[in-house]
């Protein structure tokens, strides 16, 4: 009996060697960049990483990233010296873009198309809080801004400002990171990699966000205006000094926002609702497996973008 224990526990160890192996030479796994966080407590990238991303049991997302100077998924370094017309896109994981190459990101789509250059400003996790911090942060460099695009999911709007404020989150992001398991275990095994890529653990996870939320935020849940409550907080307290119509949210009307929210926006700024060109698009604009946008999604937000400036400027609207 002891000899057969003692087998079957060679046989396991052999086999998860071999998958170490062949995850290492298919490059089944994914160099996740680095954070730390900048000088305005904002969670970005470590400079200056470069390394894959792959996504999906069968790899359906293998792309490169590119982290600059700057902290940001992006082959361009924000340099504010050039009198080049400059446009920031700023969101979360939809515009960090590890789903596409950096070279075909919805910036670089965009400097192809126009005269313009994009700053895209990307980063997973980041809520609105995140965006409007970014901009009052740095608000000399957002300045030189001709538009500055936002996408807003619902999600974005669900982080509350004292939350926020009171927060250890991003510290805990980068104690993870530096924690021996991290570092020694998990970086190094690229078998426990892969098989959180492809999503083996999610579910788990899954279940602690929903135990989380049904216990910490149950009667905010039931509130109908709690993303409006939101967005007035948050907007009030960082003052964000530029004008409206410099301002452009991008939003999917598809998607859950309170219609309380929807009626705020339609009626008081500047907005981009993707959902009919990505409702009349003959492919799908986002993955199957999981809806981040993919080639055409990035696509047809790139020429919604440039219609809404060109939309702008026809109707000679004053940009200070």
């Amino acid at each position: 009996m002891i000899k057969l224990i003692i087998k079957t526990i060679i046989f396991f160890v052999f086999t998860l060697f071999i998958f170490e192996i062949y995850i290492r030479i298919f490059h089944l796994y994914d160099d996740v960049p680095r954070v730390h966080l900048d000088s305005n407590k904002l969670l970005v990238y470590k400079p200056n990483q470069n390394g894959s991303y792959n996504f999906g049991n069968r790899k359906e997302v293998d792309s490169k990233y590119l982290i600059n100077s700057a902290g940001f998924n992006s082959v361009v370094e924000y340099d504010f010296i050039t009198n080049i017309p400059k446009i920031a896109l700023i969101g979360d994981s939809y515009i960090e873009g590890f789903h596409q190459d950096v070279n075909n990101s919805i910036g670089r789509m965009l400097d192809r198309l126009s005269d313009y250059q994009c700053y895209e400003y990307g980063m997973s996790s980041w809520t609105l809080n995140d965006y409007f911090n970014l901009i009052t942060s740095n608000s000399t460099q957002f300045d030189q801004f001709e538009y500055i695009f936002i996408n807003l999911n619902p999600s974005d709007l669900e982080h509350s400002l004292h939350d926020y404020l009171n927060s250890d989150e991003s510290k805990l992001k980068i104690d993870k990171q530096n924690s021996f398991i991290y570092k020694y275990i998990y970086s190094n095994i690229k078998l426990i990699s892969s098989a959180n890529q492809m999503g083996i653990f999610n579910n788990v996870v899954k279940k602690i966000k929903i135990f989380s939320r049904n216990n910490n935020n149950q009667l905010e849940s039931n509130n109908n205006d709690l993303q409006l409550k939101n967005f007035h907080e948050i907007l009030n307290y960082f003052n964000i000094p530029i004008k409206n119509q410099k301002l452009i949210f991008l939003i999917n009307s598809n998607l859950k926002y309170q219609e309380s929210f929807l009626e705020l926006i339609k009626q008081g700024y500047n907005f981009i609702d993707l959902s009919k060109s990505f409702n009349e698009s003959e492919d799908l604009p986002y993955f199957r497996f999981d809806h981040h946008w993919n080639n055409k999604g990035r696509q047809l937000i790139a020429k919604e973008i440039l219609y809404k400036i060109n939309n702008i400027k026809s109707k000679d609207i004053l940009i200070e």
